[in-house]
C-alpha cells in the first residue's frame, strides 16, 4: 500500500532542502515535525528531488547525496 501523495507544501520544503540547506529552517526534523511524515519518507523525497536536480544540470548548494539507481546487491 502507497501512502499519501506529497503536498505542494511538503514538495516545497523538501525542494528547498535539496537546493540550499535544510538546516536553514530546522532540518528534516522540522519537516517531519510540519508535515507528520515519517524521518525516511522526508530523506528519500529529499533525495529523489536531489537526483532529479543533478540529472537536468541544476546548481544546488550542498552535498545531499541523490538516489542512484546502481543496485547494491551483487
Amino acid at each position: 500500500m502507497r501512502g499519501l501523495p506529497f503536498t505542494q507544501d511538503e514538495i516545497t520544503l523538501c525542494t528547498y532542502a535539496a537546493i540550499y540547506d535544510e538546516q536553514d529552517f530546522g532540518g528534516i526534523n522540522a519537516i517531519c515535525r510540519l508535515t507528520n511524515r515519517s524521518r525516511s519518507s522526508i530523506d528519500m523525497k529529499i533525495r529523489n528531488i536531489v537526483a532529479m536536480l543533478d540529472e537536468e544540470g541544476i546548481s544546488r548548494h550542498n552535498n545531499y547525496p541523490g538516489l542512484s539507481c546502481r543496485s547494491t546487491g551483487g
